[in-house]
């Protein structure tokens, strides 16, 4: 058999050192390219990444949802609940130094005669970073 064509299940040696090590040698023009790459490629991690955090505003509707929530829970007719708060809260320091979150308004609904009521209601507390999500009590105030 010639040296061309190697039998089957037979090795093919090829010239050189076995364990050489060969260089990539980049021009400068490819080494441009893979810089520009790489900050693109940090770029759309670092969109990516605040696209999923949270904004304050997103921040704000949640908290505001979770107070109405609750104060929805303490309600005789959940249903019939007007709500008159205002759109943006007061936003104290806590205890942490972390800024909290300060509704101050009332919610109207029916009482357990039918007729409409209105009942000054307070919403106090904080977001959860952890958590992702609200910490709000609200505070029906019985003036009766």
């Amino acid at each position: 058999m010639s040296d061309q064509q190697p039998e089957f299940g037979r090795s093919v040696r090829f010239p050189g050192p076995k364990n050489q090590k060969q260089h990539l040698s980049l021009t400068k023009k490819q080494m441009a390219l893979a810089v520009a790459t790489l900050l693109v490629l940090a770029v759309a991690a670092w969109a990516i990444v605040a696209s999923i955090l949270p904004t304050e505003g997103m921040k704000e509707d949640a908290v505001l949802q979770a107070c109405k929530e609750d104060a929805l829970s303490q309600l005789r007719d959940p249903e019939s609940a007007r709500f008159e708060l205002p759109e943006t809260p007061e936003r104290p320091k806590t205890k942490s130094g972390d800024e909290g979150y300060f509704y101050d308004g009332a919610v109207r609904s029916r009482n357990g005669f039918g007729g409409m009521t209105s009942t000054p209601m307070v919403c106090i507390g904080s977001w959860d970073d952890e958590a992702g999500e609200p910490d709000m009590k609200a505070v029906l105030l019985d003036l009766n």
